[in-house]
């Protein structure tokens, strides 16, 4: 069994509540240590505080899969959400994905 948190994106949609990047920073940094497999970082092309929040998971945690929201049909939404886990690829040493020139 694998688990999937979805509380950073979802549970944000409750009236009145957001957390800052850096709780949801020790937020995800808690769900790994708790052996949570992978967790849904949020909407990264949603506003820049969205995108910051998704930079503050993805550079916060090591180990666990992150996922987030992407819009499809256009190329900038890819390139503006990949920038924003960006670092934490090269963290890891992982390379990032290439997006054609369409």
């Amino acid at each position: 069994m694998k688990l999937f948190d979805t509380t950073l994106r979802a549970g944000e949609q409750s009236a009145g509540v957001h957390l800052t990047p850096a709780e949801k920073a020790s937020f995800a940094s808690r769900l790994e240590a708790a052996g949570v497999d992978a967790i849904d970082a949020g909407f990264p092309d949603a506003s820049r505080v969205d995108w910051e929040d998704v930079q503050a998971v993805a550079e916060a945690t090591n180990t666990a899969t992150l996922s987030f929201t992407l819009r499809v049909g256009k190329p900038r939404p890819i390139r503006h959400s990949q920038s924003a886990i960006q670092r934490a690829l090269l963290k890891v040493n992982i390379p990032s994905m290439k997006s054609s020139s369409t």
